[in-house]
């Protein structure tokens, strides 16, 4: 997960770097400079929630229920299913 989180930062940060050389080029048509400026907003919102927040981003909590062994039980969830993990490749907090 602190791979994801890392290699997504990464990607924002090199955004946030092409975003402000657009935003602010006087070349620049206003509408692409103010497109630009926007998306700049969303991208640094994005990166201070993902060095502040202390959840996992929800693409690194997309499977978590593959840990669960009720929901195997609940779901019928088969050996050679896409989401099938085996027992011994589970995550055992408790």
């Amino acid at each position: 997960m602190q791979k994801t989180v890392e290699a997504k930062l990464n990607k924002l940060d090199e955004r946030v770097r092409d975003l402000t050389k657009e935003a602010n080029d006087p070349k620049v048509k206003p509408t692409v400079a103010t497109s630009a400026k926007q998306q700049l907003s969303t991208a640094e919102a994005e990166i201070k929630r993902l060095r502040t927040d202390p959840h996992a981003p929800s693409e690194a909590r997309a499977s978590i229920v593959r840990n669960m062994d009720p929901w195997y039980a609940a779901f019928k969830v088969q050996p050679g299913q896409k989401l099938y993990l085996a027992p011994a490749d589970r995550v055992r907090i408790w």
